[in-house]
């Protein structure tokens, strides 16, 4: 088929959304509808994308930043598909062979549905061929007529179809194969004599037929895949349909899952072995290793967990990096740039933020550890706190290894406590400790013999 490009639909205004954010920038499993288009047309090796776009796009262009490859056509006044293509055509390639048209707001579509597309395009040597389903609600979409010889005749609008032709229920998802030549030739000769007024893409089907060229298609075989999103009410649906297949795929790969209410973004992993309760919100670049086991209630945002972590119930974590067999909460909360070491442990109502945790070290209790960096074998008690800001600037508190560290204590920092040092309860740590000591800063504890007796006393009298 030579050399492919790609152009995707994405100029739609989106009225429906009843949103001020592009229909395309709303997202379903995590990423926005269009990088859903636009990932499709990496995984088949387009050679060049282009993106038809509204004239105010810049927040488009914004989200898609990162993505190389990729260029933008400006369609001025949205009259219809056909005029959408226009609009793309002088940017493509003029020594590409094949082109693939996708819509913007189709998330469901899978890249495995498009590779088969473009099979059966090659075997078919068609100049157009079609990805359609099969629905028994086909109304408000595009009818696929057929011959006697269940050869593709064209596609009608429902708003031009007769009622007979409305009864038809196979119809058009809205994904295409076009021989290039072809398209640069009969572009030119879509009309907008039609209800809408429009210039249908799907009028390519009839021109080529009368060219005496061949049109073909194929039959999704989950209906899901077509699903377009136009309302919020569809967004809804299309993130259910998401992460059921998530979930179903991911289980097929040897992930346990308890409920359904587990939700798995579309850039997350997840590895063979790993135990997941609902309900549970795995989001962004989210990686899971082997063996990990994720209690109910935890929401992990762009969290790297390693081989054996335990999450107990209701923790939330975000940037945060986790160690082997590390064990945290219920109801912890890691902050970015929080780095925990194998085995580390920490507990419930716990806070850390961008602060290194060492191998076997443990944060148990009702503590707040920030911008801190904790030794090797460390003990935290219960009420630790780090005093990491002056209202001005963040200072790092550094525990060497083995410090035991008594409830109730307060770090004062910029502060450095040496290896192996003894905090107790209660202590306030202002100075730099040396390696071995013990380290007690409580206000001198007074016993005033009798005084509660003798208040009340005095209370009665009054």
């Amino acid at each position: 088929m030579g050399e492919l490009q790609t152009v995707i639909l994405a100029a739609g205004q989106g009225k429906r959304m009843k949103s001020a954010l592009p229909k395309i920038l709303h997202t379903v499993g995590g990423l926005p509808l269009i990088a859903h288009s636009v990932r499709v047309a990496k995984s088949v090796k387009s050679a060049m994308t282009v993106l038809v776009v509204p004239p105010e796009h810049a927040a488009i262009k914004a989200a898609l930043s990162s993505e190389k490859h990729l260029s933008f056509a400006v369609q001025a006044i949205p009259r219809g598909t056909g005029d959408a293509l226009k609009a793309a055509m002088p940017m493509l390639k003029k020594s590409g062979e094949t082109l693939l048209v996708l819509n913007g707001d189709m998330p469901l579509i899978t890249s495995d549905t498009v590779k088969s597309l473009l099979v059966q395009h090659k075997k078919s040597k068609a100049a157009v061929t079609l990805l359609t389903a099969l629905t028994d609600r086909p109304q408000g979409l595009g009818r696929i007529l057929r011959g006697e010889k269940k050869d593709v005749l064209g596609i009608v609008e429902e708003k031009d179809a007769t009622l007979t032709q409305k009864k038809i229920n196979e119809i058009n998802v809205g994904v295409y194969i076009f021989d290039a030549t072809f398209v640069r030739s009969h572009l030119s000769k879509l009309t907008t004599k039609n209800v809408q007024g429009e210039y249908y893409l799907t009028d390519l089907v009839a021109l080529a037929l009368q060219a005496g060229l061949k049109a073909a298609a194929h039959i999704l075989s989950d209906m899901t895949e077509a699903y377009g999103v136009n309302s919020q009410a569809d967004l809804n649906l299309a993130n259910a349909y998401f992460y059921a297949r998530r979930r179903d795929e991911l289980m097929a790969d040897g992930v346990v899952m308890l409920g359904e209410a587990i939700y798995i973004d579309a850039l997350v992993k997840v590895a063979t072995g790993c135990h997941l309760e609902a309900p549970c919100y795995l989001k962004g670049a989210t990686r899971l290793a082997s063996g990990v086991h994720l209690e109910t209630g935890c929401v992990l945002q762009d969290t790297l967990v390693a081989e054996g972590a335990h999450f107990k119930a209701y923790c939330y974590t975000d940037k945060a990096k986790i160690g082997s067999e590390c064990h945290i909460g219920p109801f912890a909360h890691l902050r970015p740039d929080t780095q925990l070491e194998t085995k580390a442990r920490v507990g419930n109502f716990v806070e850390i933020k961008k602060t290194k945790v060492g191998q076997g070290s443990k944060v148990n209790h009702l503590s707040y550890l920030g911008d801190a960096l904790i030794g090797k074998g460390v003990n935290v008690g219960a009420g630790t706190i780090t005093c990491n800001y002056d209202g001005v600037n963040k200072h790092q508190t550094i525990l060497e290894d083995g410090v035991f560290v008594g409830s109730d204590t307060q770090f004062v920092a910029p502060v450095r406590v040496g290896k192996n040092t003894v905090i107790g309860a209660g202590t306030t740590v202002t100075q730099n400790v040396k390696a071995g000591s013990l380290v007690i800063s409580r206000v001198p504890q007074r016993e005033i013999l009798d005084w509660a007796n003798r208040s009340k006393k005095m209370v009665k009298k009054s």
